[in-house]
């Protein structure tokens, strides 16, 4: 009974500090996000055919043209996922605000899947963290070079964020389905 209730009280707590924790990382990057929701990262916005314009003549316009619709593409997904992710995040605090309200306790099982669950949403953040300036910062670095002369740099960076892109839409994928996993473990106590 101790025990349970110390583990019950440990991932309160963890849960606890992931949410700070998030919320912080969230407000410390949200100035990069805003930035580039402000601008729409501004060189995503370009219109296809000032783009055609600018690197009329260059045999690389397909590619470019080609990489600049994935580019876009793959950022109205991303912002979907987040949208998506923050939804499923704040269904697990309501349940497990609701789950302590009952009083009851988390079967070892459980406990220990939300503790995995937990461990893993943290380093889900740290590989999120770490291509933090590596995609929307980049582009933002791009702005004043959409020229025919640098073409091979904007693709080559264009291939290098759509990389980014990817992996970040991997990292939002499994953040959500953990976020799924416990939010089923929290309902299965609130609804017997």
């Amino acid at each position: 009974m101790k025990k349970m209730m110390i583990v019950i009280g440990l991932l309160g707590l963890v849960t606890l500090g992931f949410v700070v924790g998030r919320y912080t990382t969230r407000n410390q990057g949200m100035s990069e996000y805003e930035l580039t929701e402000v601008q729409h990262v501004e060189l995503l916005s370009y219109e296809v055919q000032d783009l055609e314009d600018s690197f009329e003549g260059s045999e690389d316009l397909a590619l470019f043209l080609e990489l600049h619709g994935l580019l876009v593409e793959k950022h109205h997904i991303l912002v979907e996922k987040h949208q998506t992710l923050q939804a499923s995040r704040i269904a697990v605090q309501e349940a497990r605000l609701a789950f302590k309200e009952l009083h009851v306790r988390l079967s070892v099982q459980d406990g220990t899947t939300l503790w995995k669950n937990y461990n893993e949403l943290l380093d889900i953040k740290n590989t999120f963290t770490a291509t933090q300036g590596q995609a929307y910062q980049r582009l933002v670095d791009l702005k004043g070079q959409y020229n025919i002369e640098n073409i091979a740099l904007i693709i080559q960076t264009y291939q290098e964020v759509l990389a980014v892109f990817n992996q970040r839409e991997i990292l939002l994928d499994q953040a959500i389905q953990v976020f799924n996993e416990s939010l089923i473990i929290y309902q299965n106590y609130t609804h017997m």
